[in-house]
C-alpha cells in the first residue's frame, strides 16, 4: 500500500497561485504589473476560493495517494 502525501492548505494555495501565474499573463494597470492570482484573489475572492477548491478536488481525484488538509 502506498503512503499518502499530505498537502497543507498553505502549500495548496502556493501551488494554485503558481499555476494561475504561469497560465495567464500578468495584469497591467496604469503601467504596474500584478500577478493573476493576486488580482483574482483581491477582486473576486469567491471565484478564487471556488477555483481553489476545484483545483484541490482535481489533485485528489487524479491521485488517490494525495490528501489535502482541510479538504
Amino acid at each position: 500500500m502506498s503512503e499518502k502525501t499530505l498537502i497543507t492548505e498553505h502549500q495548496l494555495t502556493e501551488m494554485f497561485d503558481e499555476l494561475l501565474d504561469d497560465s495567464y499573463p500578468w495584469c497591467d494597470v496604469a503601467g504596474m504589473l500584478y500577478a493573476p492570482s493576486r488580482v483574482l484573489k483581491e477582486l473576486d475572492p469567491i471565484a478564487y476560493r471556488v477555483s481553489l477548491a476545484d483545483y484541490a478536488d482535481s489533485l485528489t481525484r487524479d491521485d488517490d495517494t494525495t490528501e489535502i488538509e482541510g479538504y
